[in-house]
């Protein structure tokens, strides 16, 4: 197995420190397809530095979006997640590189809202890339 850039890693961490709106200890959606091991290694980073602020973390299936009330939400889809029905149905500008390994991350902000869809081009995606759109 190949080893795992910290790309997204870092950019996740960056994103959340600076959408850290309080002192207070927040809830973190983190949606994800379990099984695929780029995607939890991925989780599993993301968890780390969540954790690491002090907050904490719910994990589910992409389909609960809908279902989760927190502030913060990450959402890691691939294409065997069909990300142009997550983009679509989350409102995000739709991946169009479907390049081996790449990415692209997407913000939606809807009142105190905040969700950051990684829509991958395959599995290793979640975790590598950039793609730049």
């Amino acid at each position: 197995m190949k080893p795992f850039p910290t790309s997204l890693v870092l950019a996740t961490g960056l994103l959340l420190t600076l959408s850290a709106g309080d002192a207070a200890a927040a809830e973190v959606a983190l949606l994800y397809r379990g099984g695929v091991p780029q995607v939890a290694f991925a989780a599993a980073e993301i968890v780390a530095a969540v954790q690491a602020k002090g907050d904490t973390v719910v994990k589910g299936a992409p389909e609960g979006v809908g279902n989760a009330s927190q502030s913060l939400r990450i959402i890691l889809a691939f294409a065997g997640d069909d990300t142009g029905r997550w983009a679509t149905d989350l409102g995000v500008a739709p991946f169009t590189s479907m390049g081996s390994q790449s990415y692209a991350l997407r913000r939606k902000v809807e009142g105190a809202r905040t969700t950051y869809v990684v829509l991958g081009a395959d599995p290793p995606g979640c975790p590598d890339g950039p793609e730049r759109q």
